[in-house]
């Protein structure tokens, strides 16, 4: 990690400040579904988050928004650390700078696995296919402002994404679509070393 390497938090959103920006690419607007899991369904193998788990986005100290420290209480209820998840959301909000989070969560004792200018989507198969789901940043080219949120599944088809603005489903992208807006926000994903629950059973 170099120094370099700032992230910062704003409303609804997760800023990285890297040496040279991404610049914006006109493309054209993918086919986005959105769904509701927490139910035997059809993507069983996913990190499907059960909604009472789900942390909304919400307004810090300083009235900005704190987007990956929700995505990160949703992540730790997900994996089973309830009270740490608790005292994570009473204890941080707004602003975030990387190497700080890191240093949070190693003062917490969590076991967690990250990176910082991926190209490819290798870190993020081995954590969907492990199930479990990693808090990224994903700042959309129309998005005024950069975001994080969680990654559920990834496919060769398409993505499926949890959104701490909108806890109440899940959307998804196409593979193509995800992996260059993921790519040009940076390359960054966190997850958490724990063990999962085990996915829905199979349904005739």
């Amino acid at each position: 990690m170099t120094a370099l390497a700032a992230l910062l938090l704003g409303l609804g959103y997760l800023t990285w400040e890297t040496s040279s920006p991404v610049p914006r690419r006109q493309h054209q607007e993918p086919q986005v579904a959105a769904f509701e899991l927490s139910t035997p369904n059809e993507l069983m193998d996913l990190a499907d988050v059960p909604a009472p788990f789900r942390k909304k986005n919400w307004r810090g100290d300083y009235g900005f928004g704190s987007c990956v420290h929700a995505s990160t209480v949703t992540l730790l209820r997900y994996h089973g650390i309830d009270e740490l998840a608790s005292w994570w959301e009473i204890t941080y909000n707004d602003g975030e700078q990387f190497n700080r989070f890191e240093k949070r969560l190693e003062s917490a004792g969590l076991r967690y696995a990250s990176i910082y200018g991926q190209k490819d989507l290798a870190f993020l198969e081995w954590a969907c296919r492990n199930r479990l789901g990693a808090v990224i940043k994903y700042t959309d080219d129309d998005a005024d402002q950069a975001h994080a949120l969680i990654i559920v599944d990834l496919t060769p088809e398409y993505a499926v994404i949890l959104d701490n603005n909108h806890v109440d489903q899940y959307e998804i992208v196409p593979r193509a679509h995800f992996e260059r807006i993921w790519i040009g926000s940076g390359g960054i994903a966190v997850t958490f070393l724990y063990s999962p629950p085990p996915p829905w059973p199979a349904v005739n």
